[in-house]
């Protein structure tokens, strides 16, 4: 649940990104939309995601993208959570 609630959260915060990016520089918002576009579809798919092997890796690459900026703060316990056996076993990872 906590992962989802993440994943949809950084979702939501890339797409705020890509929508000011279109209307702060109408015209050359190109850059900012380049960079927060491939991590809104990265999170959006990571907020759906089945629990099958690949999508534990899905969600440990989403949970990395999170920890160089100030979401560190959310995402280094949820990474310390990820790693548990329990969670790997949900995944059918073991």
């Amino acid at each position: 649940m906590w992962f989802r609630l993440y994943a949809a959260t950084m979702a939501l915060a890339f797409g705020a990104v890509v929508v000011a990016g279109f209307l702060v520089h109408p015209a050359g918002g190109v850059p900012p939309t380049l960079v927060a576009t491939p991590f809104v579809v990265l999170f959006g798919v990571a907020t759906f995601v089945p629990m099958k092997p690949w999508a534990w890796t899905l969600g440990f690459i989403a949970i990395a993208c999170g920890l160089p900026s100030c979401t560190c703060l959310a995402a280094f316990p949820l990474l310390l959570r990820w790693n548990r056996p329990e969670v790997k076993a949900a995944f059918a990872r073991i």
